[in-house]
């Protein structure tokens, strides 16, 4: 096979590298977790086969290669290579963010329309419609008194629609603000960590965390198992 030859020696054009690693990753390893890719390549290097079967043996280790070539040529912007590479502490933030979800918030009082999009806004995070959640959030963080609980369900949004550059700007400016309230406090450290996992800002994280675990308080547990995850 020419083109996967060309493909393993950095022959190809940057086209058709990426258009042959979308075929080898979909074809060898069709939405696979990471656990089973990992154990999958142990299997091929570790294993012999009693059966001689030369050709499919060398076909399947140029695969191998070609997978680890793509890794060294920079291709890791590529979907499939991320997921395939998750870290322990992304999928652990990712499990954390399911068990955390945000249940219906208190709707107070204000301008009707404002009121109205609270209320539209508590409907939404009870559906779990993010998408929903950051149009509205949006809309209210840019009024005339936006409240400190706009910015944070604004990032809670981002963050679950996994936009999480803007989660971490939201949840930061909800942070600034929530210095001079007591609500929301430690909402905030959570998911700003869970943001700066995700973000892969892993010294804000860790600060992040350790200052839950140093308070024990809401997922001082969770915090702590990040913590062990990201020293690893």
């Amino acid at each position: 096979m020419k083109g996967l030859e060309d493909y393993v020696n950095k022959k190809s054009s940057e086209a058709e590298l990426e258009s042959m690693t979308q075929k080898l990753l979909q074809t060898k390893f069709d939405r696979e977790q990471k656990d089973d890719w990992a154990n999958k390549l142990r299997i091929e290097h570790q294993v012999s086969r009693n059966t001689p079967q030369r050709s499919s043996f060398r076909g399947r280790i140029r695969l191998l290669t070609a997978v680890a070539a793509v890794i060294a040529i920079g291709l890791l912007a590529d979907p499939l290579v991320q997921n395939l590479l998750t870290t322990e502490y992304q999928q652990m933030a990712d499990v954390f963010l399911q068990e955390s979800m945000i249940s219906t918030p208190v709707v107070r009082k204000g301008e009707d329309n404002v009121l109205e999009a609270r209320l539209k806004l508590a409907e939404s995070i009870n559906d779990q419609d993010y998408e929903q959640v950051v149009e509205l959030a949006s809309q209210l963080v840019k009024t005339t008194k936006p409240k400190l609980e706009d910015h944070f369900f604004l990032g809670i949004g981002h963050l679950y629609e996994q936009s999480y550059e803007p989660a971490v700007e939201a949840l930061e400016k909800a942070r600034e603000l929530a210095k001079k309230e007591v609500n929301f406090q430690e909402e905030i450290r959570w998911y700003l960590s869970l943001a700066y996992l995700k973000s892969e800002r892993l010294e804000d994280a860790y600060l992040g965390l350790s200052e839950i675990v140093k308070l024990n308080g809401w997922k001082a547990d969770n915090a702590a198992e990040l913590l062990e995850a990201i020293q690893k």
